[in-house]
Formats: structure tokens, sequence, C-alpha cells
């Protein structure tokens, strides 16, 4: 993976939910996993994934879960955030560090989400930490 990679939500794989034109991606209220993949092959080194996620109108109270899973492995990060702490009308960057001690193949930030949920996800970003080197002095 190069240093950042952004997937709009409309790309990634789902169970839940269904696509809008924009690319972004809605659930419908049935609790599931409205985004995983993208399957990215991650060198070692210290990542922050984030989706950015607005609330919808008529959403009830509930939890999103979201979390970095590596197959055949185990969950690298995981967070909670309560439908309270989210907007309508402004995106919020909803993101959780990890680190990889070796390389990471078909890496996975799942976003599930639980009965009566009504978000929509406009992309999954995931950037690598590690300090860069911009040129100049």
């Amino acid at each position: 993976m190069t240093s950042y990679a952004r997937y709009d939500g409309a790309t990634l794989p789902r169970a839940v939910g269904s696509d809008l034109p924009s690319g972004s991606r809605v659930s419908d209220g049935r609790a599931g996993h409205l985004c995983f993949g993208p399957y990215a092959t991650l060198d070692p080194g210290t990542y922050v994934a984030g989706y950015y996620v607005r609330k919808l109108p008529g959403s009830s109270r509930g939890q999103i879960d979201f979390d970095v899973f590596v197959a055949g492995r185990e969950v690298l990060a995981h967070r909670t955030v309560s439908t309270e702490t989210l907007f309508e009308d402004t995106l919020a960057f909803l993101t959780v560090e990890f680190s990889v001690d070796e390389r990471a193949e078909r890496t996975e930030v799942r976003l599930y989400v639980h009965h009566g949920v009504l978000v929509e996800i406009s992309e999954l970003v995931i950037f690598s930490t590690r300090p860069r080197n911009w040129g100049g002095k």
C-alpha cells in the first residue's frame, strides 16, 4: 500500500445498506456490516483507518462498531461510537490507530451498524503515520 489510500463507501463490500449515485453508502435500519474490506496489504508500521460518517434523520439511538481485522490473525483495533456523538449536517471522521508487526495481507476495516441506526458512509481512508520527508531543509 502507498502511504495513503481512499475508498468510496459504495465501492466496499457490504451485508446491509444501499449505495447512492454519489459513491456513498447508507444504512437501512438493519443490523449488519455496512462496509468491510478493502483487503489491503500493509507493510509493518503504524496506521490510522477512518470512515467519514454522517447520521441520517430518523436514526435511533445506537452504536456503530468498527474494527481493523487481518484475515487469519486477529482484530488489531476496535472502536464503538454512539450515534449521539454524530451530526446530521456534518461528516465526522471516525478513526482508529493500529500497528502491524509483519506484512499484513487481506486487511479489512469493518463497520457494523446496530438495528435502527441510520448513517451515511462517504469514504474510508487508511494512511501510514510514519514520518515523511517532504523535501526542503
